[in-house]
């Protein structure tokens, strides 16, 4: 969580470090932005090492790369979670990896205004994060992370809505009142975002737990090397639909060092690339959560079942380790 928050000031007062430095023609900017955000990522994950008070010593196993497929094969519920998690991340992230796009082609937006949609929908996002702790004790974690999908699929929908040519958003109005509006509307998706992260994490050790319960293997490192996998492949898809949608849609290029086009926008464009944007990745969130209710099962009354059962299978090889060490003792006597 705290690494997240690292991530947000950099994606919200990068632009304002490089208008500070030496502009967006300059190179240098973007590293001295890439040295701020090395320097707050690693501050922030110290601080996370240096202030865990919790301290678990767990069984460790070695696992080779061919068993890898072998045992997601048979961990059913590595499957349950990584299906449905990289769900929501494809849809979520077509839509928060490609907003800035609409902030550069839109006219009734700004790229100027950009930082503003970043703080306030981010702050929402944050606070969630925040406060998962207390809202887990109000409800249980598959609902919440039920809600991840019914909120995300409402922050979806508002900002299409919301940018719909002509709809909601008028060319003629302030430029700043329609960011706030779109930044209201993305707050949904990106509280969403940050708490089905957190939740995510939760679910990897819950599914370890249960890849010791079932096959005696835990595999901590495979499913957090899985997890970045399923960010990356969802970064890419993101980028594809993009890619497809600018080119359908007839859109100009835009120049990344200026972050300016040349070229004609048409109301046509924006709808095009707006479908391709926040509907086509509608969809996959019901699907998702289906998925989700109908395969995950590490919650509630059989979880508690696995855990004692784990407890129990390490408490008498803990025993056992005793006896056996208590037995050679007596062999050297």
């Amino acid at each position: 969580m705290i690494g997240g928050f690292g991530g947000f000031v950099i994606g919200s007062g990068g632009s304002v470090i490089i208008a500070l430095t030496l502009g967006q023609s300059n190179p240098w900017s973007y590293f001295i932005v890439a040295c701020v955000g090395g320097v707050i990522l690693t501050a922030m994950l110290l601080l996370v090492v240096c202030t865990l008070k919790e301290r678990y010593v767990l069984p460790c196993q070695e696992v080779r790369f061919r068993e890898i497929f072998s045992l997601f094969k048979k961990n059913d519920q590595a499957r349950a979670f990584t299906g449905s998690y990289l769900l929501f991340t494809i849809a979520a992230t077509i839509a928060t990896l490609q907003i800035v796009y609409l902030f550069i082609y839109d006219a009734r937006l700004s790229f100027e205004y950009f930082i503003i949609f970043n703080v306030v929908a981010c702050t929402g996002q944050g606070i969630a994060m925040i406060f998962y702790t207390w809202i887990t004790k109000k409800l249980s974690r598959e609902k919440v992370f039920s809600l991840t999908y019914i909120l995300a699929m409402i922050g979806l929908a508002m900002i299409f809505a919301a940018m719909i040519p002509g709809f909601i958003l008028q060319k003629d109005s302030d430029p700043l009142v329609n960011v706030i509006i779109v930044s209201i509307a993305g707050s949904f998706l990106m509280t969403a975002s940050g708490v089905n992260q957190i939740s995510s994490m939760v679910m990897i050790s819950d599914v370890c737990d249960y890849g010791e319960y079932k096959l005696g293997v835990r595999t901590d490192a495979v499913m957090m090397s899985v997890q970045t996998l399923l960010l990356k492949i969802s970064g890419a898809v993101a980028m594809l639909v993009l890619g497809i949608g600018i080119y359908v849609s007839g859109l100009p290029t835009i120049n990344l060092l200026t972050n300016t086009f040349s070229g004609e926008v048409t109301d046509k464009m924006i709808l095009i690339l707006l479908i391709f944007m926040f509907l086509v990745p509608i969809p996959l969130l019901p699907i998702g959560l289906i998925y989700y209710k109908k395969k995950y099962r590490l919650f509630g009354k059989y979880y508690d079942e696995v855990k004692a059962s784990i407890d129990l299978k390490r408490k008498e090889a803990g025993v056992a380790c005793d006896e056996a060490a208590a037995d050679r003792i007596s062999d050297d006597c």
